[in-house]
C-alpha cells in the first residue's frame, strides 16, 4: 500500500506506520486496563481517532501525539490499521497536548506528570502560570506536583512503586536534605512496626514533630548570620517555611525545615555559652548530683522554675505561677552561679535563689523586707479601722485574708491526700490507677495547657536525676510495675497550690476554664478512693485550726431538771 503522510490526513492508517513518541510522559501502563480496552476495541473498534504528526525525513511514518493507550490496545487486539489524524504540530504544542491528555486520566503516575511539566518549562520556556492556564489547573496544584521532583531516589522509588501516595510523598519532598528525606520515608514505610504504611495524618504529625522545628523556640538567635559560617540568617534562608509560601501552605512561616542545620546552630550556640562561662570562671556541671554538692537544694533556681517559692510577691495570685524567665527579662537576670549541661548539650543556667529574690525586688515584682513590713502594718491598720467601724466598710483585705487561710488549709489537705496515696499504693491498685492517669492525660492534654512538673521534694526520693533521660531509662529498666505506677502518680498527681481566688463561699473551686486544674483535682481524689485513703479524716485534720469544734448535745442527766410544764 502506497501512502504519503507528510501532509494533513484523516483516515485509516496501517499500524506499522505509527511510532510511539520517545518523549511521551507516560512510561507505565496498567496491563489489566489495556487488556480490557483491547477487548472493547475488538467488539466496537476505536471510537476516537489517534492524533499523530509526520516524522521528519519519512513519507510514511507518523508519531503519536495523543492516543498511545488506544494504539497499544489496538496492537493487542491484532488490528492492522487504525483511524488516525495527521497534523503538523510543533514540539511545544505536543508537550502541552500530552500534558492535558494525561492530566485528564485518573491513573497517570504523579511523578511522570511532574517530569513532563518540568520538561515543558525547561525545553519550551513555558512559565508555571502558562502551564496552569493550558492544563486548567490551579497554581497551588502545579507547585505541589513539581515539588515531587525534589524527592531523593529512595523516596521517589516508594512513590513510583505505589508504597505511598502522592500527598504523603509531597510531605517528604518538602524536606530540603536528601538524607533526611530518605530517613523520613523509611520511618513512614516502617510505621512503627505496624502493618501497612503510615497514614497521611500520622506521617504529617511525624514530620511536623521531627523534621520541622519552630524558630520561635530556637535557643539561638535566628537572625544571627554569623553564628555558623556559610549558613547565614534563618530569616532569609530558603529552608524557612515562610520563604516558600507556595510549598509550605499549611506550615507556620517561622519553621525551619532543615533539622541538621538547626542542630548545628543549636550546638554552636551552646558551645559559645560554655566558652564564655569558662572565661568568667562560672562552674559547669554535667551531673546534677555534682551540682548539688556545691549548690544544695534550695540554694539555686533555673529559669523555668516558678515564682511560688519566692517571697513577698506583690501580686502573688498572678505572678506565682509564672516562671522566672517569664517574669524577668534577660537584662534583669543576675549572673548565673553555675551551668548544668543537659543530655542534648544545652547548658542551663542556675541562679542563686537569693539573687533572684533581689532581682524581683529591683524589678518591683516582689517587696523588700522593709516594704513588706510597711505593707503588713497598713493591713493591720485597715483591719483595726474596719473592726471599730471607722473604716466605713471600704476596706476588704480581712475577707481576702480569710480566703488565704482557707486556701492554705486546702493546700495542707491536698498534700496530705497526695502523701497518703504514695504511702498506701499497692501492686493490686496498679491497673486501676493507670486507668485514672490515662483519663487525666486525655482530658487535660487535649486542652493544650497540660504540663508535668515534679517538685524537688519528690525528685529527692529517686536515685536518678529525673531531668536526665539516660538515668531515668536505666532506673526504669530495673523498676517494678508498682515503681512505674508510683512515678506516674508523683508526676501527674502532685497537687498545685490553691489560691485565695479559688475559694468561693469557703470552698475550693478551680477556675472552670482551667481544665488541667479540674482534671488534677478530680483524679487526685479518684486515685485516693482506689488506694483506700480516708480523705474525710485528712480534711478534718487540715481544717482543725480554722473550724470550731461542733456543738455537742447535752446528756439528759446534765440537762436535769427540766422546766415544769405550765399545765
Amino acid at each position: 500500500m502506497s501512502i504519503d503522510l507528510t501532509h494533513p490526513h484523516f483516515g485509516m492508517i496501517p499500524i506499522e506506520y505509527i511510532v510511539a513518541d520517545p518523549n511521551q510522559p507516560r512510561k507505565t501502563f496498567d496491563e489489566d486496563a489495556l487488556a480490557e480496552l483491547s477487548e472493547s476495541i475488538k467488539q466496537s473498534g476505536i471510537l476516537q481517532p489517534i492524533l499523530t504528526r509526520p516524522v521528519a525525513g519519512s513519507h510514511t511514518d507518523v508519531e503519536i501525539v495523543a492516543g498511545e493507550r488506544r494504539y497499544r490496545a489496538a496492537k493487542l487486539a491484532g488490528l492492522t490499521e487504525v483511524p488516525a489524524i495527521v497534523r503538523e504540530i510543533s514540539d511545544a504544542e505536543v508537550a502541552i497536548m500530552q500534558l492535558v491528555e494525561n492530566h485528564q486520566r485518573a491513573d497517570v503516575a504523579p511523578i511522570e506528570e511532574a517530569e513532563k511539566m518540568r520538561k515543558a518549562m525547561d525545553d519550551y520556556g513555558f512559565s508555571i502560570e502558562e502551564l496552569c492556564e493550558k492544563m486548567g489547573v490551579k497554581r497551588r496544584w502545579a507547585y505541589t506536583r513539581l515539588q515531587l521532583l525534589r524527592l531523593a531516589p529512595e523516596a521517589r522509588a516508594a512513590l513510583t512503586e505505589g508504597k505511598v501516595n502522592a500527598s504523603t510523598a509531597l510531605l517528604v519532598a518538602r524536606i530540603p536534605v536528601p538524607a533526611l528525606q530518605e530517613k523520613a520515608m523509611s520511618e513512614i514505610l516502617a510505621n512503627n512496626g505496624h502493618d501497612g504504611t503510615m497514614s497521611h495524618r500520622a506521617a504529617q504529625e511525624l514530620l511536623a514533630t521531627r523534621y520541622m522545628l519552630s524558630l520561635d523556640e530556637a535557643p539561638f538567635d535566628p537572625a544571627d548570620a554569623k553564628l555558623v559560617k556559610g549558613c547565614g540568617s534563618c530569616q532569609e534562608c530558603p529552608k524557612r517555611a515562610g520563604n516558600q509560601p507556595d510549598v509550605f501552605t499549611d506550615v507556620d512561616a517561622n519553621t525551619c525545615t532543615d533539622p541538621d542545620c538547626f542542630e548545628t546552630k543549636k550546638q554552636t550556640h551552646f558551645k559559645i555559652i560554655i566558652t564564655k562561662a569558662e572565661k568568667k570562671k562560672i562552674p559547669i556541671f554535667s551531673d546534677w548530683k555534682e551540682l548539688r554538692v556545691q549548690f544544695p537544694y534550695g540554694t539555686t533556681l533555673n529559669g523555668s522554675e516558678r515564682l511560688w517559692g519566692l517571697q513577698r510577691l506583690v501580686n502573688h495570685a498572678e505572678m506565682s505561677s509564672k516562671s522566672i524567665l517569664e517574669a524577668l527579662s534577660i537584662s534583669q537576670l543576675p549572673k548565673p552561679a553555675a551551668y548544668l549541661v543537659e543530655h542534648d548539650g544545652k547548658p542551663v543556667p542556675e541562679y542563686l535563689k537569693t539573687e533572684i529574690q533581689q532581682a524581683l525586688e529591683k524589678a518591683g515584682i516582689a517587696r523588700t523586707e522593709e516594704q513588706q513590713t510597711e505593707y503588713e502594718a497598713e493591713l493591720e491598720k485597715a483591719a483595726d479601722a474596719e473592726s471599730d467601724g471607722s473604716g466605713a466598710g471600704a476596706f476588704t483585705p480581712p475577707k481576702k485574708r480569710a480566703e488565704e487561710v482557707i486556701a492554705a488549709a486546702y493546700d495542707k489537705y491536698h498534700q496530705s491526700v497526695f502523701s497518703a496515696i504514695r504511702d498506701q499504693l499497692q501492686p493490686i491498685h496498679t491497673a486501676a490507677v493507670y486507668r485514672a492517669m490515662a483519663a487525666r492525660i486525655a482530658v487535660a492534654g487535649s486542652t493544650g495547657g497540660f504540663y508535668i512538673e515534679i517538685s524537688s521534694d519528690v525528685d529527692e526520693t529517686y536515685d536518678a536525676d529525673l531531668t536526665q533521660h539516660a538515668e531515668v531509662d536505666h532506673m526504669l529498666e530495673q523498676a517494678t510495675d508498682e515503681d512505674v505506677c508510683r512515678l506516674f502518680i508523683e508526676g501527674l498527681l502532685e497537687p498545685g497550690r490553691v489560691w485565695s481566688t479559688e475559694i468561693v463561699d469557703g470552698e475550693f473551686k478551680p477556675d472552670e476554664d482551667d481544665a488541667d486544674a479540674i482534671s488534677l483535682n478530680a483524679t487526685l481524689f479518684k486515685v485516693a478512693r482506689i488506694v483506700g485513703v480516708d480523705t474525710s479524716e485528712l480534711k478534718r485534720e487540715a481544717f482543725r485550726d480554722i473550724e470550731p469544734e461542733p456543738t455537742r448535745a447535752l446528756a439528759p442527766d446534765a440537762a436535769w431538771p427540766f422546766p415544769k410544764s405550765k399545765e
